[in-house]
């Protein structure tokens, strides 16, 4: 498919501010968000690998080529990755519709703050006001 061009970009960066802002109006409180478009086969390592490990293991390169070989059938399709980590970091994939993206981000968002409701989750950051956060929530270039 084709790249993510600059006038792309544009328009997801000014949706991601619009959806951060209606997030902040729903008293949503996510992590500070780094939103990163990548290839196709970044996305099928990141969900093969995950985190980094201290270790190499067959399994890893199994994984990466069922979930390749599945979306390359049309039988699944990772729409995004997310670390929810603080700064959280979220990866989108480029040949994703504008439209794709766009729920991907509104799912994030809210997502992030229904984990930091859970009663076992500690807040990492000692409870950053959600304006703050809000602001924080971007595309990384």
């Amino acid at each position: 498919m084709t790249a993510f061009t600059q006038k792309e970009r544009e328009e997801l960066e000014k949706w991601i501010a619009i959806i951060g802002k209606q997030a902040d109006e729903f008293g949503l409180d996510p992590y500070p968000t780094h939103f990163e478009v990548v290839p196709q086969h970044v996305i099928y390592e990141l969900g093969a690998y995950g985190l980094p490990a201290r270790f190499s293991h067959w399994t890893f390169g199994r994984d990466y080529h069922r979930q390749k070989t599945s979306y390359e059938y049309g039988l699944s399709k990772i729409y995004e990755i997310v670390f929810n980590t603080d700064p959280c970091q979220a990866f989108l994939v480029e040949d994703n519709s504008m439209l794709s993206h766009k729920f991907v981000v509104a799912h994030v968002l809210p997502f992030l703050q229904a984990q930091q409701l859970l009663p076992t989750h500690q807040q990492a950051d000692g409870g950053r006001d959600a304006p703050a956060r809000a602001a924080h929530c971007r595309l990384r270039t």
